[in-house]
């Protein structure tokens, strides 16, 4: 399993999903043209944040955004 999950919601709508799951984020930015691309610190926690996000999780390849990079 990947602790990477690329989901079609806002930046700020995964970080609040994510502190109310209490899951731990290694690095968060936004993919173009929109969605998020998060990296888990844990295998579980990516996970337990597919099983949340099963309708709106991206399949195959995303373009990434250069600027928007956060260690969390």
């Amino acid at each position: 399993m990947s602790r990477v999950v690329n989901i079609d919601a806002a930046m700020q709508q995964v970080l609040a999903t994510c502190a109310q799951q209490q899951v731990r984020i290694s690095a968060i930015e936004p993919i173009s043209p929109s969605g998020t691309h998060v990296v888990f610190a844990r295998v579980e926690d990516a996970e337990r944040i597919r099983r949340l996000y099963h309708d709106r999780l991206l399949d195959g390849a995303v373009t990434r955004t250069s600027g928007g990079r956060r260690r969390v």
